[in-house]
């Protein structure tokens, strides 16, 4: 409610004309210190009053300009933020309200012609600040803010207490409601009954932001640590707040309170009547008058220390409530508007609450990952207030004027007189009828610490509004909310107690699973362990609509032979996923039975848990694995396949000329045009490029590769007639692979360095080739699993042979050449361990082998010769085609065992590999240029191009090569 103005309790400090100041008496100055400019002040020794009279120890905050607010240069509408420093003792034992300021030690209260928005006031507090009383006849407290404050930010490490001594125990039978006009009264014995606090906030204080690591204590009945009506409130306790005389055996009428919250909502009111003395919008329906809520205020509690006392998050006022509840009065108690409405809470708990939580029709969240030692009481039916309504004039549409001693707020001007009628509804006369409101009704639980009391809940509504169990939660937002991995403990040690509005009590559940947990398949999860109220059985018990259930976890509620509430985990079998590779089934599988206790596992199993959709759960399976598309035995096989294509076509050259007669059509040097490597000794050097693109293949993703390098060599021909060619080649070359699909972006890069030794013979009309060669390799991968980024090390070996035979034939324009080859090639790839990530596999040593076949052949036409370069240099030179097929004969489905390396053998799996098509067709292009030879030399220049073609896959090889015969 709103709070009239009061004089300054003696004079102004510092910059007195137009801000906001802190005020002391003359008597108070002597322990408090105000700062030049009355913004900050100090508070040091011990400050008691002397008498009862004495008014001059109390610290109020307020603006002292206030008695003209409207003065140009005695008003500031944006004044700075007050500070209070306190590092004295306070102390008030039986103080009367000449003592306090506005009923408390230190305080503030703004006058209501001010605008709150502006006023904003810090208490810092590491002293002792202890207010005792022996009466009820007053509210007291030891802090407050109370009138047209915006902000309040307390922060205390020292001492806070208030204590009651009036009661020596209190007598239920003498708590009484007393009603005037239908509204609620709390009275004792007669005596009206009023509280205490250690911190009070009025509703015209709109947030509250408190942090303690101290202590705020309360002693005696009806006496709370924190009490009041304040917007928005958020407390975060690391100390201890509480009401020392709390036990187990109270209830809410006996007054011990840690935290009493209660209305602070916002009503619907008539468009247009005064803020400050509203006219609300009632409306009736089935003979009953309601009132829409339009904003509900908040108090976030956080509780990392400890907390002793009940908790009230109420629709109105707790001391009503307990009469009512005491007297076994009627409910719900009518409370007045300003005095009532719904309260949300959001209490998250992960060190001790000793205490009973009762919460009211607003929406609740309760977060406990420490210890609760208390029952939850949960009513949200339709609470009861007393709101001011026009009274309707005798013309419709308006209502009875006040009278000209008001002004109109929408005019500023002076009101139709008193009883005429007037359609401005700030001018209205006004009467109280009671009406029911209600919040959100949003109720939910979730637990993973020890919760040890009953829970309740009475009147609820429908079930997607009521969430309760072990771990679960409405919404992702309850970050703390968790199931813990499998156990015994029970949710809810009490019991839990349904009562539905419609008779029958509703139960939805939505688990939140702890970051680290890896739910097992048919794990059971009790939620209460007796029952209570109207749960008839499991049909009562259902799942939100927006889930728990995701890719790989389902949940199934029941109520066991025991009449415990339960829920059942189903971990799905990742080969139901549909179109899923072995290896991916098989990872999964692996890391969702994990049971140890790595935390980077179980985190990982929980992300994998958490997917939603097939298609996520899929991808991430796919992910997990290792390779198995063969990508990098397969380009190291390619890589060596292209050098031993490429000698072979070196090696059939060298004896194209032996194959040509010299009157070989259709030129007689056509022997010359193709000639012969030469006799004496040579040495080539050769660039070879690379690129490869292997798609999708049994359901299996694709990669794209590519591969650079040069070559260098030595050879010479041997014997009579020059029928042997010997010769030795060294290789070096870069590749990097690139996947597709679900491991988009993962990379690998392979240093290759090779040494082929080779030779050919040509007995007659034929020729035949071979070659064998060893290689090294370093391998490098970087793949990415979900969130963590992949790095892995290691070396693979290849061994290589092949031989090659092909009889030309001589035509008008060319020479035809059917050959046949048969290669080898082994890949030993060594054991390696990635890095990176909790995803990183340890991936034993593997093995590919290959053996094919081709058979096809090629065609050699002459260019040209002749052809004048200077005084005596010529160019002469061919054209190669040729074209086969070939068969893979070995089985390159390599297959791999791995395990996640955080586990090592413990959580081992096997992924089969897919290897490519076993059939292809090869095709190829080249020319070879041989230029003016000198008395020393003979240069050549040889261009090839090669392409293969299979199942999905594709590779396309360029090749130069330059040549010095001597």
């Amino acid at each position: 409610m709103k709070h009239t103005y009061r004089s300054p309790l003696t004079v102004m400090g510092g910059l007195g004309s137009s801000i906001a100041l802190l005020l002391l008496s003359p008597v108070a100055h002597a322990a408090c210190t105000a700062s030049s400019d009355g913004l900050t002040t100090t508070c040091t020794g011990t400050i008691q009053p002397s008498s009862s009279t004495d008014a001059g120890k109390a610290v109020s905050v307020y603006d002292a300009a206030a008695a003209s607010p409207y003065s140009a240069t005695n008003f500031n509408p944006n004044p700075p933020t007050v500070t209070v420093n306190n590092n004295g003792n306070f102390q008030f034992i039986n103080p009367t309200t000449t003592n306090l300021f506005d009923k408390g030690i230190i305080g503030a209260n703004y006058p209501n012609t001010e605008n709150p928005a502006a006023n904003n006031w810090v208490l810092n507090n590491s002293g002792t600040i202890n207010l005792s009383t022996n009466s009820i006849a007053n509210r007291l407290q030891s802090v407050i803010s109370d009138g047209q404050v915006n902000q309040f930010t307390f922060n205390n490490t020292g001492t806070i207490s208030a204590s009651q001594t009036f009661f020596s125990g209190v007598n239920s039978s003498l708590l009484r409601n007393t009603v005037s006009s239908g509204v609620n009264t709390a009275t004792y014995n007669g005596a009206t009954l009023n509280p205490i606090s250690a911190v009070y906030t009025d509703d015209n204080t709109n947030t509250l932001v408190l942090t303690n690591t101290g202590t705020i204590s309360a002693q005696g009945n009806f006496a709370a640590a924190i009490y009041g009506r304040a917007g928005d409130q958020t407390i975060v306790n690391s100390g201890f707040i509480g009401n020392t005389n709390w036990a187990a055996s109270d209830a809410l009428y006996a007054g011990h309170w840690a935290i009493g919250n209660f209305g602070g909502a916002e009503f619907q009111t008539v468009t247009g009547s005064n803020p400050d003395t509203p006219i609300y919008s009632v409306y009736s329906s089935g003979g009953q008058n309601y009132i829409n809520v339009t904003a509900d205020s908040q108090t976030t509690l956080t509780n990392s220390g400890v907390i002793k006392g009940d908790i009230l998050m109420l629709d109105g006022n707790p001391l009503t409530m307990a009469a009512a509840l005491a007297s076994g009065g009627p409910l719900p108690v009518a409370n007045s508007g300003t005095n009532s409405g719904p309260r949300d809470s959001i209490i998250n708990n992960s060190g001790t609450i000793n205490g009973n939580l009762y919460l009211g029709s607003g929406s609740h969240q309760i977060t406990n990952t420490g210890t609760l030692n208390g029952n939850i009481s949960v009513d949200q039916s339709p609470s009861l207030g007393s709101f001011a309504v026009g009274i309707s004039g005798t013309q419709a549409g308006t209502w009875l004027s006040a009278g000209t001693s008001v002004t109109s707020t929408n005019t500023n001007q002076a009101c139709p007189a008193i009883g005429s009628n007037t359609g401005d509804a700030s001018c209205a006369q006004s009467t109280n009828v009671l009406a029911y409101f209600v919040g959100s009704r949003i109720f939910n639980l979730g637990n993973s610490g020890t919760l040890t009391g009953n829970v309740n809940i009475a009147n609820t509504t429908t079930a997607s509004q009521i969430t309760i169990g072990t771990g679960i939660t409405n919404s992702a937002s309850a970050a703390g909310s968790t199931l813990n991995a499998p156990s015994t403990a029970t949710a809810i040690q009490g019991t839990l107690t349904i009562s539905g509005s419609a008779g029958t009590g509703n139960i939805a559940f939505q688990p939140l699973i702890q970051s680290n947990v890896i739910v097992k398949d048919n794990t059971w999860f009790e939620i209460a362990n007796r029952l209570g109220g109207n749960i008839l059985n499991a049909s009562n018990i259902s799942q939100l609509a927006s889930g728990a259930d995701t890719a790989m976890l389902s949940w199934t509620p029941a109520l066991n032979t025991n009449g415990n509430l339960v829920l059942g985990a189903s971990v799905r079998d990742a080969y139901t996923l549909s179109g899923i590779t072995s290896g991916a089934a098989n990872s999964l599988n692996a890391l969702m039975g994990y049971s140890g206790s790595n935390n980077g596992l179980l985190t990982l199993g929980n992300q994998v848990q958490a997917l939603t959709s097939d298609a996520s759960a899929l991808a991430a399976g796919e992910q997990l694995r290792p390779e198995i598309n063969n990508a990098t035995k397969q380009t190291i096989f390619n890589v060596s396949n292209n050098l031993m294509r490429i000698l072979d076509n070196h090696l059939s050259e060298g004896h194209m000329a032996g194959f040509m007669g010299a009157d070989y059509n259709p030129v007689n040097h056509g022997s010359e045009a193709y000639r012969t490597l030469g006799i004496t000794p040579g040495f080539w050097l050769e660039g070879v490029t690379f690129h490869q693109n292997q798609g999708t293949r049994q359901g299996v993703d694709g990669y794209q590769g590519y591969s650079n390098g040069f070559a260098v060599g030595f050879d010479t021909h041997l014997g009579e007639d020059d029928e042997w060619l010997l010769g030795a080649m060294f290789s070096t070359s870069h590749a990097s692979i690139g996947a597709s699909g679900a491991n988009a972006g993962n990379s690998t890069s392979i240093g290759t360095n090779q040494g082929f030794i080779y030779s050919s013979w040509k007995p007659g009309i034929a020729y035949l080739t071979g070659m064998v060669g060893v290689g090294g390799n370093q391998v490098s991968g970087n793949r990415t699993v979900l969130t963590q980024g992949l790095n892995s090390s290691s070396n693979a070996m290849q061994y290589s042979a092949r031989v090659d035979s092909g009889i030309p034939f001589q035509t008008d324009y060319a020479t035809l050449i059917p050959v046949a080859y048969f290669a080898y090639t082994r890949v030993n790839q060594g054991t390696y361990t990635e890095s990176g990530g909790s995803a990183a596999l340890q991936v034993n040593s593997t093995f590919m082998n290959s053996a094919r076949s081709g058979l096809g052949g090629k065609a050699v036409v002459p260019l040209y010769e002749g052809t004048v370069l200077g005084s005596e240099g010529v160019i002469e030179g061919a054209i190669e085609f040729s074209a086969l097929w070939s068969h893979e004969f070995a089985n390159t489905n390599t297959y791999t065992t791995a395990s996640f390396a955080a586990a090592g053998d413990a959580l081992t799996f096997t992924v089969p590999g897919i290897g490519p098509g076993r059939d292809s067709g090869l095709l190829g292009v080249g020319t070879r240029l041989n230029f003016a030879e000198t008395e020393e030399i003979k240069p050549s220049v040889l261009l090839n191009y090669f392409a293969e073609i299979k199942d999905q896959f594709s590779s396309q090889t360029g090749m130069i090569q330059g040549r010095i015969d001597f």
